[in-house]
This record gives structure tokens, sequence and C-alpha cells, in this order.
């Protein structure tokens, strides 16, 4: 009886700490979706930028038609579009590792659901075994 009680006490310490491990879990999969929503807001950002920056190139092609571009203004323009593309190609890998780390977690929170419903299914078990015994045990202490 004693065993049966620790066995107990051990199954239920360790579906605290999958609880618990579920619980980090869903805050970390939270953390993954802001992450992932910053994302979005940054390529937001990014392609305001880019038509900001197309509606001004045709401004100027408007007001200076007539002229080229100096050097300086050229090598700005050119700086300023390898900065857009930059950060286009980092949002973009962050998408790509935030997603890599999103599915990761879920993932993990899905074997961890999996494990949860096996012991559970093992104690469901091993409880049934322990009742039958103990119905067992108290039959034959009747009988003698």
């Amino acid at each position: 009886m004693t065993d049966m009680i620790q066995m107990f006490l051990n199954a239920t310490t360790e579906l605290e700490n999958l609880k618990q491990q579920v619980e980090n879990d869903k805050h970390t999969i939270k953390e993954l979706e802001t992450f992932k929503q910053q994302a979005e807001n940054d390529r937001n950002t990014i392609q305001l930028l880019q038509n900001r920056v197309f509606f001004l190139e045709t401004e100027l092609t408007k007001l200076n038609a007539s002229k080229p571009p100096t050097n300086q203004e050229f090598s700005t323009y050119l700086m300023s579009m390898n900065q857009l593309i930059q950060n286009m190609a980092a949002n973009e890998e962050n998408d790509k590792n935030l997603t890599h780390h999103f599915n990761a977690a879920v993932k993990q929170l899905d074997e961890l659901k999996a494990e949860m419903l096996h012991t559970r299914l093992n104690q469901s078990t091993e409880m049934e075994h322990y009742k039958q015994q103990s119905e067992s045990e108290k039959s034959k202490q009747q009988s003698n």
C-alpha cells in the first residue's frame, strides 16, 4: 500500500512538472507570436518606405526631368536602396528563424501533451491494477 501511495505521489509530481513545462511552452509561444507580429509590422513598414521612396523618386524625376542627378545624389540613393534591401533580407531571415522556433515550440507542446496523456493512461491502468490487487487481498483476508 505504501508503494502504491509513493507511486501516486511520484506520478503526481511528474504531472505537475509536465504541467509547468506546458505553461512555460505557452509563454514561449506567446513570445514567438509577439516576435512574429513585430516581423510583420517591420515588413509593413518596409513596404511603406519602399512606396514612399518610389513616390519621392517620381516627384524628383518630375522636378529634375532635364537635370541628371549628381554623383552625391546618386550615391545617396544607392546607399538608401542598399539599406532597404539589407533590412528586407534581415527581416526575411528573422521571419524564418521565428517560424522555425514557433514550429519547434508547437511540436514540443504537442509532444508534452502526448506524454501527459500517456502518463495519465498508465496511471489509470496501474490504479486499476492496484485496485484489483487490493480487492483480491481483502477477499483473501476475509476468507481467512
